[in-house]
């Protein structure tokens, strides 16, 4: 893969910084001022994020015909990347985790009840069941892998709520952390 468009999007990505901190200049009269220079940095950095965030996203597709999880594990990542600057992310991101409230609630109930111990056997064969159907089965592999790897989300998510263990409990701060009050004096 030739780096040739990584460079250019830099470049334009340095111009386009460049060019904010020119007008900003000349808007406040010749010098940057403090403000001009935290805004520009907040640009860049959310520049940075978009990039970084888009590029797992894009080899998670990339990679989604090849054996493992690929884009099931790369989209999300890349996505919570992402919406750690934009707005629109964050909205996505709310929207799919609505929509996978009651995957994960399973999840939790499942992944309360097992062992940490059966995590790594579980994902193991799971890949290794999907070896032996690209083995011995007619199923060209740019479809086998990807349904595999989309089959293979709630074994992930099951896997991570088990190796990480039970969420703490939320505590009620206003009876568990209230302070005892001083009796008052008269």
């Amino acid at each position: 893969m030739t780096v040739w468009p990584w460079l250019i999007l830099l470049l334009v990505i340095a111009a386009a910084v460049i060019w904010n901190l020119k007008v900003t200049a000349r808007w406040r009269g010749g010098s940057l001022s403090a403000e001009a220079v935290t805004t520009a940095r907040r640009q860049v950095r959310r520049a940075w994020v978009l990039l970084a965030g888009t590029t797992i996203v894009l080899v998670g597709i990339i990679i989604s015909p090849l054996p493992g999880p690929g884009f099931s594990i790369l989209g999300p990542i890349g996505l919570a990347l992402i919406a750690t600057e934009f707005v629109w992310a964050q909205r996505l991101r709310a929207v799919m985790m609505d929509r996978t409230a009651g995957l994960r609630d399973a999840a939790d109930r499942i992944a309360a009840r097992s062992s940490k111990w059966l995590v790594v056997p579980i994902v193991l064969g799971y890949w290794a069941a999907i070896g032996v159907v690209a083995l011995y089965d007619p199923i060209p592999h740019e479809i086998l892998w990807p349904m595999s790897s989309i089959l293979f989300a709630p074994i992930f998510l099951w896997a991570y709520r088990t190796w990480r263990g039970p969420k703490p409990a939320k505590a009620n701060s206003t009876t568990e952390h209230a302070k005892p009050q001083a009796p008052e004096r008269g």
